[in-house]
């Protein structure tokens, strides 16, 4: 609920990626936003937008490979510890071709979900001084 509350107050239509098949089916019952999950029609559906609006997506399924430069705002629902899904999300729309010169990302980072940023921020660090590649997750600004 927390999430559909704040998906509806926001000013740009936002993704709101999901890690588990039934947070997404949920969000997406309750919520009445479009959710693009497993598959190839959903893939297809996917690439296919032109307008952003408020989206429920399966990191699993839309996480890699995707050019979502049509949004520019995005939350993640469960959160995650791995900074390599993290990195792969934020790219959707942290990328080349991207007209805005922000792109927000918001994450759980309170009781439950204790210090799952931080632990996904010192893996970026540790992936970006192992390959030398540039990690969103330590560059971003954050609030």
């Amino acid at each position: 609920e927390d999430a559909i509350t704040w998906a509806r107050g926001q000013e740009e239509p936002p993704l709101l990626w999901y890690s588990h098949k039934a947070v997404g089916l949920e969000l997406a019952r309750r919520s009445g936003f479009h959710r693009y999950g497993e598959g190839p029609k959903s893939s297809k559906d996917l690439i296919a937008v032109t307008t952003a609006h408020p989206a429920v997506l399966s990191i699993q399924a839309h996480g890699q490979g995707k050019n979502l430069q049509v949004w520019g705002n995005q939350i993640f629902v469960t959160p995650t510890r791995s900074a390599t899904t993290l990195e792969q999300g934020l790219g959707r729309t942290h990328r080349q071709g991207q007209a805005r010169d922000e792109v927000t990302a918001t994450l759980y980072v309170h009781d439950f979900f204790g210090t799952v940023l931080e632990d996904a921020v010192k893996s970026a660090k540790m992936i970006e001084e192992t390959t030398g590649q540039a990690q969103r997750l330590i560059y971003a600004a954050r609030a």
